[in-house]
C-alpha cells in the first residue's frame, strides 16, 4: 500500500533523557502538511517545539504528533489552533526531540498516594505523526511564528490526517504508570 510519507527515526536512552532523531520525506505528487510542531508561549515570546504526546498503551510507549479529534467543549474559551509544516514534493524534514525518562503520560494526574505509581521499563516504542496532502485542506493559512513558516489548520484537519507509523525497541526506557 502506498504512504505518502515515509518516517524513520532513531532513538537512543541517554543521560535520562530519550532522544530521537528523525526524517519524513514527502512521497506524494502534491505538497503535504507534516502535524508535527506545537507552540509555547511564554512570557519571552513563542516557542516552537517538536516534542510529541507521550502514551502507554499495552505495553508499548506511544509518541504521537498527530491531530486529535476535537472534543466537545461548550465553554466560551478559543479554540485551540493546530499547526504544521509545509513539504513539498520529494522534501525532507529532518528533526529531533528529547523527552525526559521517566516518561510520563500526557494524560496522567500524580497520585495523592506515591503508592500508586511506578516506574517500569518499556523496550517497545511506536511514533506516529500525521500528514495531510494540502489540496484536503485549502483554508490553510500560511503564518510566521518566531520566524518559521508554519500554516494553521482548519478545525476539521484531523478528518483528512493520514497516519505514518514507525516502531522501535529501544533499550533503557521507562515510563511511568499507576497500580
Amino acid at each position: 500500500m502506498f504512504q505518502i510519507a515515509k518516517l524513520t527515526a532513531q532513538f537512543r536512552a541517554e543521560s535520562g533523557n530519550l532522544r530521537c532523531t528523525y526524517s519524513i520525506a514527502n512521497r506524494h505528487a502534491h505538497p503535504i502538511f507534516v502535524v508535527n510542531v506545537a507552540l509555547d508561549v511564554r512570557s519571552d515570546g513563542v516557542h516552537i517545539h517538536e516534542r510529541p504526546i507521550v502514551e502507554y498503551r499495552r505495553g508499548s510507549v506511544v509518541l504521537s504528533s498527530a491531530l486529535a479529534a476535537p472534543k466537545r467543549d461548550t465553554s466560551y474559551t478559543a479554540p485551540p489552533k493546530s499547526y504544521a509544516r509545509l513539504l513539498e514534493p520529494k522534501q525532507v524534514w529532518h528533526g529531533n526531540f528529547s523527552l525526559k525518562l521517566p516518561l510520563v503520560p500526557y494524560n496522567w494526574i500524580q497520585p495523592q498516594n506515591t503508592q500508586e505509581m511506578h516506574e517500569i521499563e518499556c523496550r517497545n516504542i511506536i511514533y506516529i505523526t500525521g500528514v495531510i496532502p494540502q489540496e484536503s485542506v485549502s483554508s490553510a493559512v500560511c503564518q510566521s511564528i518566531a520566524g518559521t513558516a508554519l500554516w494553521r489548520l482548519p478545525s476539521d484537519a484531523y478528518m483528512h490526517q493520514k497516519l505514518v507509523e514507525l516502531k522501535a525497541v529501544v533499550e533503557g526506557v521507562s515510563v511511568l504508570t499507576r497500580t
